[in-house]
């Protein structure tokens, strides 16, 4: 009789020469099999989602890590958001601009061609916080610069757009202290990196770093104590540093060496406070012009470091902010002017010799509202000029020829994104799932809907309308044969129904609520109604929970509201509901915050709904006193049979916390499950669902970089006992993850169930922007329902990338004693297509191998020993 060989595929148990066993979707099911194939039964055939890999940022491997896939594929583009700070260089061919995108937030690059052509748009980095960039191109490469977290950061790019250091990297650490007003020019193999450094006692030092072109940091040192707004000028031999003191304008020189050749600094100019200096080199003398009370004030500065021939430019009177470049003999100097409600963008030529070539100045910008900060470069014969409109917060830009004369009639939007997708909601209808989230396709944010089967195949791969005003954070439910989903718009809750086959029966959607005081709804369905729970805004800072019943046909039972918990006093604020199914009702948790700011907790009580009467029992504690009452912000919760939860919450943005409820409003863990307490850095947003097993608890977490969130996850039994203390990594991308939803399909008790996961964050080209995103979680084989000793894995093997473009697939190991494994591939009908290794193995290593020569498409996987067996999916793509 041949053995018995377990195979486990996405997380579905199959068997080989044995018995039938069930499949992780309790449908699918693997006859016995005879013969020299394997058939893998993979079901509903190869996922036709756009899928992503990536290696994990951690020293040793997880084997939970997840494949990411794209919901949405669709391409639109936006103007929306808030894009500040531009800065513009020219590499030779193209000009390349770069600014802030605080949506994201992250560095945004785009290239333009001379001849004001749009070209591509990139990601040059994306952290929690991030502001004020600057770039300067040194022949090869692009250096932009930027502020991260009150840091200083830089990172290369190509002239193609291509990032060469993906997200940056650090400059200088300025020790918690605040940092502004990056520059950057390039002479002689290094970048000189200049900006202003808050000292913690409310003064500024102006700081320098020098940078070679293979991004190591060489040299970081202080320009001058107490100086404000320094700006940077290469003349081929030294820089020229200049900044700003209450005595004037200074500067000093510095060699590529990182030498101060004028220690201490020289004056340029006297007078006080005259700020944000900037600085230009002709081919003989440097050039200063700076922001006086009476305008625009300039003087040049000679390669041996002395001063000369300071005057007021004509025509600049009431200026701000000046911006200059070199092009062709001549400087073009461009700034900002107006006051009150109105600011404009002007320019001018100014010759070698200090003569004003356009005493009118050049009307750059002279739109509405205010125009201000921006950049300006030089090439062919083009003069470019970037600045940012605080009217729709967007980057704009105008050509000019050499001799003064526009290229464009009119200005022209550069900050042109392509569309972005954020807070997915996610539900089950017993067959596919069903995805919502917000998409500003339309330059409004509007809720777009996706379905994707079981298999990973995305059915609506371009999403569909589901509401045609604007809305945002959208969550949805199944029950009834129907889908409710719900969102927040103009302080209004809003829904709509969409059948499992994708019609929308509410096109124009309908208002659940009517106080125009409503925000960030939930939503379940049980016992004949949805119950709709959101956030009421009573003024003056104080937010309770209400609720709402709506029926699968569409009628709102509850118009005007049903106050859950009634306001309990001044400035106490009840945040973010989520609501379960509950016996014949619901049970529903929110944040209690006693003042804004001051500590919290989490409460919940238990209600009894149908379509003819609500009734709702008094509030109860959920998060253990013992906790000592710290910000709980973020939660969730789930139900496993017999009506016990588990309530998952965010403690103080470091830990994540979990306690059971029982049926009856019972709390059986008042001192709290701690399911992750001792990492480093931030975590939040935790979410949680039961697949018939056990709870899957995932959270967003900052562990391995306070700037940037990952995805982890921890199972739990109804026991309460964590299977994974502290979290297991699951999504480990470039750029953070976040506001993650998951659901299970349908519960099995014996396997447990295929989870959903469904959450956003930055993609990489052609997308350039945050999108809707999933992966799916298939449990472990090896846990069950109440088993109360955790399994020690002998063994640790992964597989990465599982998608590859030519590239080698490689097998992570670990094994504390030498073990004899082999490695083989097999196709989609379980044929052996390849031998990869065969041999004995131990402690930490790699085994890399191809499938050059064979036909792109689904592979399979399998490592075998004499006591374990794994099986991994691979797509290999030629």
């Amino acid at each position: 009789m041949k053995d018995k060989v377990l195979f486990l595929l996405l997380g579905v148990l199959f068997t080989y020469a044995g018995a039938q066993v069930y499949a992780g979707d309790s449908v699918t099911m693997i006859e016995k099999l005879n013969g020299p194939s394997v058939h893998f039964g993979y079901p509903r055939g190869e996922p036709k989602a756009e899928m992503f890999s990536y290696t994990s940022g951690q020293t040793s491997f997880s084997p939970f890590l997840l494949s990411e896939f794209l919901i949405d594929t669709s391409l639109y583009y936006t103007g929306s958001g808030m894009q500040r700070y531009p800065g513009i260089a020219y590499d030779g061919t193209n000009f390349m601009a770069v600014w802030m995108d605080y949506s994201l937030p992250g560095v945004i690059g785009r290239l333009i061609a001379p001849d004001g052509t749009l070209l591509s748009n990139f990601l040059i980095g994306s952290y929690l916080s991030i502001d004020q960039p600057d770039i300067v191109f040194d022949g090869t490469n692009y250096f932009a610069v930027w502020v991260v977290n009150d840091d200083m950061y830089g990172a290369r790019i190509k002239p193609d757009g291509t990032v060469i250091d993906t997200n940056g990297f650090v400059i200088a650490n300025n020790n918690g202290n605040p940092v502004y007003i990056p520059a950057v020019d390039y002479g002689e193999g290094v970048y000189l990196v200049v900006w202003q450094a808050s000292t913690g006692t409310g003064y500024f030092n102006a700081m320098a770093a020098l940078v070679d072109t293979n991004g190591t940091v060489i040299q970081e040192f202080s320009l001058k104590a107490d100086a404000n707004w320094p700006n940077v000028s290469f003349d081929g031999t030294n820089f020229l540093t200049v900044w700003y003191m209450s005595t004037g304008v200074w500067g000093s020189r510095i060699a590529p060496n990182g030498t101060n050749l004028d220690p201490g600094g020289f004056q340029i100019s006297s007078g006080g406070m005259i700020p944000v200096p900037a600085v230009d080199f002709d081919g003989t003398n440097w050039f200063v012009v700076w922001w006086s009370n009476s305008g625009f004030d300039a003087a040049w500065v000679t390669p041996g470091g002395v001063p000369f021939g300071e005057f007021q430019i004509e025509g600049s009177y009431g200026m701000w902010f000046p911006e200059i470049v070199l092009g062709d003999s001549i400087h073009w100097v461009h700034g900002y002017m107006g006051s009150g409600s109105v600011c404009d963008i002007y320019a001018t030529r100014i010759d070698l010799y200090g003569n004003v070539l356009d005493s009118s100045w050049i009307p750059v910008d002279t739109s509405s509202g205010w125009q201000t900060y921006g950049g300006s470069a030089y090439g062919d014969s083009t003069f470019i000029a970037v600045w940012e409109d605080q009217v729709s917060w967007d980057i704009f830009a105008r050509r000019y020829a050499p001799d003064g004369t526009a290229k464009d009639s009119t200005r022209f939007l550069v900050s042109l994104n392509v569309n972005s997708q954020f807070s997915p909601g996610v539900a089950f209808d017993g067959t596919n799932y069903l995805v919502v989230y917000s998409d500003d396709r339309n330059g409004s944010n509007q809720i777009y809907g996706a379905r994707i089967d079981q298999a990973g195949v995305v059915i609506d791969s371009v999403g569909f309308l589901i509401s045609q005003g604007s809305g945002n954070r959208p969550r949805i439910a199944f029950g009834d044969s129907v889908y409710l989903s719900v969102w927040g718009s103009g302080a209004f809750i809003w829904g709509a129904r969409i059948l499992p086959d994708g019609t929308i029966l509410d096109p124009t959607g309908f208002q659940i609520t009517s106080s125009g005081a409503d925000y960030v709804p939930s939503v379940h369905y049980n016992n004949g109604v949805f119950l709709v729970v959101y956030n009421h805004n009573y003024g003056s800072g104080r937010f309770g929970v209400w609720a709402a019943r709506v029926t699968p046909g569409g009628q709102v039972l509850d118009p005007s509201g049903v106050e859950i918990e009634p306001w309990p006093g001044i400035n106490t604020q009840l945040w973010w509901p989520e609501v379960e199914p509950h016996n014949d009702g619901f049970f529903v948790t929110w944040n209690y915050n006693a003042s804004p700011g001051d500590s919290s907790r989490i409460d919940g009580t238990l209600i009894q709904a149908d379509t003819s009467t609500i009734s709702i029992g008094p509030p109860f504690l959920i998060s253990a006193p013992g906790l000592g009452y710290v910000y709980h912000r973020w939660h969730g919760i789930a139900r496993c049979p017999g009506d016990t939860f588990l309530v998952v919450w965010e403690k103080n943005w470091e830990g994540i916390y979990a306690t059971r409820v029982d049926s009856s409003g019972t709390v059986l863990d008042s001192s709290g499950i701690p399911l992750c307490t001792s990492q480093q850095n931030g975590r939040e947003q935790p979410s949680v669902a039961f697949n018939g097993r056990e709870f899957f608890v995932v959270w967003q977490d900052a562990r391995f970089d306070s700037t940037h969130y990952d995805l982890f996850g921890a199972r739990v039994l109804a026991s309460g006992e964590v299977l994974d203390t502290n979290g297991i990594e699951l999504i480990n991308a470039n750029y953070s993850r976040a506001d993650v939803e998951l659901v299970s399909a349908i519960p099995d008790p014996d396997s447990g169930a295929q989870m959903l996961l469904a959450y956003y964050g930055f993609v990489d080209a052609p997308y350039n922007s945050k999108r809707a995103l999933g992966a799916y979680y298939y449990p472990p084989v090896g846990i069950k329902e109440g088993y109360t000793q955790k399994i020690q894995i002998g063994h640790r093997i992964n597989i990465s990338p599982t998608i590859s473009h030519q590239k080698p697939f490689i097998i992570n190991y670990s094994f504390p004693e030498q073990t004899e494994i082999s490695v083989s591939v097999y196709d989609i009908t379980g044929r052996l297509v390849k031998n990869v290794y065969k041999g004995k193995i131990r402690g930490t290593g790699k085994i890399s191998f191809t499938l050059k020569g064979l036909h792109q498409g689904v592979y399979f996987t399998r490592i075998e020993s004499k006591n374990f067996n794994e099986t991994t999916k691979i797509i290999w793509l030629r």
